[in-house]
């Protein structure tokens, strides 16, 4: 199964480009935030000649013209419609579920419950020395350095592609991390932010700074998700809503005081204007920024095929979206 690993990245990078299908254009959403019927929103992301033994989404990502996900049971990476799956069941190599993936054009990590896969052209390398935990949760790969989140208390990890190793591990033992279990990781330059069980916090490179619901405006600390903007503006899921954070400011947003459809929110996306938020049971919330509104799509309102979404991914103008059920996207543009 190492050759297949390694067939399916080379197909990746040497396959001919051939034309995409295009996304289907959405209807537009009921912006009074009601459960007004949109049945051709989403289209699911489907193979007719392949058939998945799972379809509960673990993570997404794209690079380039290559798409990847993972699912309880297999690795999926897709480039021009073509598809090619991996069992974890007949890998020799990736035997348990991935739970992230970060790449660029010639390298492929994949994070999982037993370590860390780097897998190029030639090659497939199972990293499971100096890393502070085995279980890996999150991934980031920004130029030379791949951040890698751990849970159960592994704390973080650098990972130096020049030297080919793990340089530097950070845990509340030996640093000011608040909680050394790691959510999403997102990287604006050198300014790196992490989404932790303590609340969020941002790393400079030598020292964090921990924003929680006891030192500032942040109403909840299970925090799931962040996404920088272009203007280094935050927004952050978490059980309690989401927040906008701007120049020291907090804004939140729940149930109680706005459209949103529920307050455990496990992943956030910002694109022209509207945050998209993926609930923990009630779909897809869409907040447009410019008319202060929310819009909602379920599985009783739309054709969005699940209602626990885990992750997106945006390329090519569409919104990947990760499900219990499957691919879901959406045409954002």
């Amino acid at each position: 199964m190492k050759q297949s690993l390694l067939y399916i990245f080379s197909l990746l990078i040497l396959f001919s480009c051939k034309k995409e299908e295009p996304a289907p254009t959405p209807i537009k959403a009921n912006n009074s935030g009601n459960n007004q019927n949109q049945t051709n929103v989403f289209s699911i992301l489907t193979n007719p000649n392949i058939s998945l033994s799972s379809n509960d989404v673990k993570a997404i990502f794209s690079t380039g013209n290559k798409l990847y996900f993972s699912t309880v049971n297999e690795f999926i990476a897709i480039e021009n419609n073509q598809w090619n799956v991996v069992a974890y069941t007949q890998s020799s190599y990736i035997n348990t579920t991935v739970n992230c993936i970060a790449a660029n054009d010639s390298l492929l990590f994949l994070g999982a419950a037993n370590g860390l896969y780097k897998i190029t052209a030639s090659d497939t390398v199972h990293v499971n020395t100096g890393l502070p935990l085995n279980n890996i949760r999150s991934l980031c790969l920004s130029d030379s350095i791949l951040w890698i989140g751990t849970t159960s208390g592994g704390g973080l990890a650098k990972f130096n592609l020049l030297v080919n190793s793990i340089t530097n591990t950070y845990t509340p033992s030996n640093s000011t991390l608040p909680n050394a279990s790691i959510g999403k990781i997102a990287v604006d330059g050198s300014s790196i932010w992490l989404a932790t069980a303590s609340g969020f916090s941002f790393f400079d490179g030598s020292t964090f700074t921990n924003y929680s619901k006891s030192n500032s405006g942040l109403p909840n600390n299970s925090v799931y998700d962040i996404f920088v903007t272009a203007n280094q503006q935050l927004w952050i899921a978490h059980n309690g809503g989401i927040s906008f954070y701007n120049n020291g400011v907090f804004t939140n947003y729940n149930m109680s005081n706005s459209g949103l459809s529920l307050d455990l929110t496990r992943c956030i996306w910002v694109e022209s204007g509207k945050v998209y938020i993926g609930t923990f049971g009630q779909g897809l919330d869409v907040f447009d920024q410019n008319i202060n509104a929310f819009s909602h799509y379920n599985i009783n309102n739309s054709n969005i095929s699940n209602n626990y979404l885990s992750g997106f991914i945006l390329k090519d103008n569409t919104l990947y979206i990760a499900t219990q059920n499957g691919v879901n996207s959406l045409k954002v543009n």
